[in-house]
């Protein structure tokens, strides 16, 4: 599994701390969580994975995602190249 679209699931922040959780995904390279609710704790979850260290997009638009996320996230963009849509 490459590429997983998850958008509009609502998920919220526990379900981005599964994601976040699962060595499944060791080799996704592309993840959609449009609208999913998952704030900056998901944003920070996420952010912090070792499981998905091979992202390189990740589209977190409309997740209510705060300074502290956002902070969090332009980290992972600026260290390992990671395409993030907010």
């Amino acid at each position: 599994l490459t590429s997983l679209n998850l958008r509009h699931n609502e998920i919220g922040a526990a379900g981005a701390e599964a994601l976040a959780q699962s060595p499944y995904l060791k080799n996704l390279t592309e993840l959609n969580l449009e609208s999913n609710r998952i704030g900056d704790a998901g944003a920070e979850v996420l952010a912090q994975s070792p499981h998905l260290k091979n992202l390189t997009e990740l589209n977190l638009k409309w997740n209510e995602i705060g300074a502290a996320g956002k902070r969090v996230l332009r980290k992972l963009a600026s260290q390992r190249g990671v395409t993030i849509y907010l």
